[in-house]
């Protein structure tokens, strides 16, 4: 009996950290592809205000 209890919360801890890992890569999927949009708009701004300064 007591192994089985032993066996059952192996795998229910193996089962929250599989959770806990999934979620936090995709996170950080999350964090990556909002760092690449912010650097896209900041190109695009930096773009916009040298073709201002070549004007002036």
């Amino acid at each position: 009996m007591n192994k089985k209890l032993v066996n059952i919360i192996g795998f229910l801890v193996l089962l929250i950290l599989s959770v806990v890992l999934v979620s936090s890569f995709f996170k950080s999927i999350k964090r990556i592809r909002e760092g690449d949009a912010i650097i896209e708009k900041t190109k695009v701004k930096l773009e916009k205000l040298n073709e201002e300064n070549k004007k002036l």
